[in-house]
């Protein structure tokens, strides 16, 4: 049975406005969700590093990208490195194309450190990676030198080349001790105690820092030669009575003061030995620096 027309005309009526009212609805979530991110975008632009990021948003997420996949590349060829035994040529390359990405890095970070704070994730991001590419780059350059030179980093410990060295060096402070005594004889001071020792004195010329820690410490980027340099540095070589360098031997200084009673027993002047040892130290770095910058 057909319902009344003023019926189907009412029913029709109510299912319009129920479309009407869920249409209401989704534009009055769409708006809440529309006035909500805007709330976000005000508070982000409440800045200036809020407002520099807004306006170079699809840059620097293009820029995160770019970090996140140099990092990936830099982890590949540290491992490259570390893990494969690589030719000359190989070695070359590597050193080319971590010089490249050290540029591109460098004007990244310029470019970040104009739209960031500095403790952004991003500038911390780039500083790691642009330090990891000068970090490798400059192991790869040391062992493309390394080979090019010979240098076997495991050889065993040998003084030929530092003892006649010493024998130059030594010729050369005696002629200059004596020059100083004004009488013929030799005038030093003791490197340990400040006491003044004259030619016919008991005693010896002393490396500061033994040849051996040396050489043991840097046989992996310098030659035999070049070890020789740096062990015979001047800050490295002093004069000290017989009885202190034999009963030292080869410890290092530090550790023979600190046993038993030998500060006393050897009448050694504490300020005196540590300022010596730090100036010593000092030297030969500087020295192994000046040999390794005559190779770039």
């Amino acid at each position: 049975m057909a319902l009344p027309a003023g019926v189907v005309a009412a029913k029709q009526f109510i299912q319009g406005v129920q479309e009407v009212a869920k249409e209401g609805a989704k534009n009055l979530s769409s708006l809440k969700e529309g006035v909500d991110k805007f709330k976000n975008l005000k508070e982000q632009s409440s800045t200036k590093e809020g407002l520099n990021s807004l306006s170079k948003l699809p840059e620097n997420v293009e820029n995160f990208d770019q970090l996140k996949e140099s990092s990936t590349q830099i982890n590949d060829l540290e491992n490259k490195f570390e893990n494969d035994k690589l030719s000359k040529v190989e070695l070359s390359k590597m050193s080319e194309s971590l010089a490249n990405k050290v540029e591109e890095l460098t004007n990244q970070m310029n470019k970040l450190e104009s739209t960031f704070s500095p403790e952004a994730e991003e500038v911390g991001l780039m500083k790691n990676s642009l330090e990891r590419a000068k970090d490798l780059k400059s192991k790869v350059d040391y062992s493309f030198d390394s080979d090019n030179l010979n240098i076997d980093p495991n050889r065993p410990y040998n003084r030929y080349e530092i003892n006649k060295k010493f024998n130059q060096v030594k010729s050369q402070m005696h002629q200059e001790a004596i020059e100083r005594g004004g009488d013929g004889r030799a005038l030093h001071k003791d490197c340990y105690t400040d006491e003044t020792l004259r030619g016919g004195d008991r005693y010896d010329y002393e490396h500061e820092r033994s040849s051996e820690e040396v050489f043991m410490k840097y046989r992996d980027i310098l030659t035999n030669d070049e070890i020789a340099e740096v062990v015979n540095c001047p800050e490295n070589v002093g004069v000290t009575l017989r009885s202190i360098n034999q009963s030292k031997g080869k410890m290092k200084m530090e550790d023979w003061m600190g046993k038993s009673d030998n500060i006393s027993k050897y009448n050694i002047n504490k300020t005196l030995t540590e300022k010596s040892l730090s100036i010593a130290d000092t030297g030969i770095q500087n020295k192994v620096n000046e040999i390794l910058s005559t190779r770039e």
